[in-house]
């Protein structure tokens, strides 16, 4: 049976997971937004102001060259942008290990509140909706790194 000195420490571990869980949320958004609002839209936006100007077919083939480098460029897929690419995959590799490792916490956060009277079923009960929650938005955001990262080998 834990006692509450063990509680204080698991929720204090758990506050802490969180935090980094929100931190690691807040910057995939925003790497997510930046690859759709700079790397995508603006590449877009320059590609389709350019075939105002165009005349004849290598025109449009020479504007449509550019508009693909400068999104690899932009998103990092290129050569220039390779040490940055192996940052994003440690990064990316990190936060799936987080994702276990917060799994492995609530787990034994829930084993040990089932080993206690009612007055810990209401942090269960907590733990259960977070976790469920956790889990739906990091498999979400899993599946579409990985679907991600596989079309690009």
């Amino acid at each position: 049976m834990a006692i509450p000195n063990q509680f204080k420490t698991i929720k204090k571990a758990i506050q802490l997971n969180y935090q980094m869980m929100n931190e690691m949320q807040h910057f995939i958004k925003n790497f997510y937004s930046y690859l759709m609002l700079q790397a995508i839209e603006r590449s877009w936006k320059k590609f389709i102001d350019e075939c105002d100007k165009i005349q004849d077919l290598d025109g449009l083939i020479k504007i449509h060259e550019l508009f693909i480098s400068d999104i690899l460029d932009r998103s990092f897929l290129n050569t220039k942008g390779e040490s940055t690419q192996k940052l994003l995959f440690k990064l990316f590799d990190y936060i799936f290990r987080f994702k276990s490792c917060q799994e492995l916490l609530l787990s034994y956060a829930k084993d040990q509140i089932s080993q206690t009277d009612n007055q810990q079923l209401q942090l269960k009960n907590i733990l259960n909706k977070q976790q469920n929650i956790s889990r739906q938005n990091q498999n979400k955001k899993q599946d579409n790194i990985k679907s991600s990262l596989e079309s690009r080998k």
